[in-house]
């Protein structure tokens, strides 16, 4: 991908995009889950499936900071640390790293950041939300703002 010129690159990300088909089943299964959610609000309020990529690999992997006890801090640098040795080093640049990824917008964002973007954005606080993803990194305690500010 490196020594093709960003045109063609272009073109091969939209043809493989355009190619994707999902099997007969899996497109079965999507509908019966859209119908569902539809029919389970059964007003007009909206819906959405939200991933909020806030798993324990990906807040490991991205290497930014996240607010938590110094506990959760610390059990996550051992965890980046077993996981991604050479990157990890001894830990002391990291810092500076995650306030750079932060101020451009590289970091996921926690459950709490996500629901006030979407009040901003105008979605009500009866809009159903399913969210669609993995453990969330922090369980209960992470995902209650989002869980307050939409019902």
């Amino acid at each position: 991908y490196d020594n093709v010129p960003p045109e063609i690159n272009k073109l091969r990300c939209r043809v493989n995009y355009h190619a994707l088909k999902f099997l007969p089943d899996i497109e079965q299964m999507a509908d019966l889950l859209a119908s569902r959610m539809r029919n389970r609000t059964g007003s007009s309020n909206p819906y959405m499936a939200l991933h909020l990529r806030f798993e324990k690999g990906m807040v490991g992997l991205s290497f930014c900071d996240f607010v938590g006890t110094r506990e959760e801090k610390a059990i996550m640098a051992e965890y980046r640390k077993k996981e991604w040795p050479r990157r990890y080093k001894n830990g002391s640049h990291l810092w500076q790293l995650a306030l750079q990824k932060r101020k451009e917008g590289r970091c996921p964002l926690e459950p709490g950041e996500v629901a006030v973007i979407l009040r901003a954005m105008g979605y009500m606080k009866e809009t159903q939300i399913y969210v669609a993803s993995g453990q969330v990194y922090g369980g209960q305690n992470r995902m209650a703002p989002l869980r307050n500010m939409f019902p």
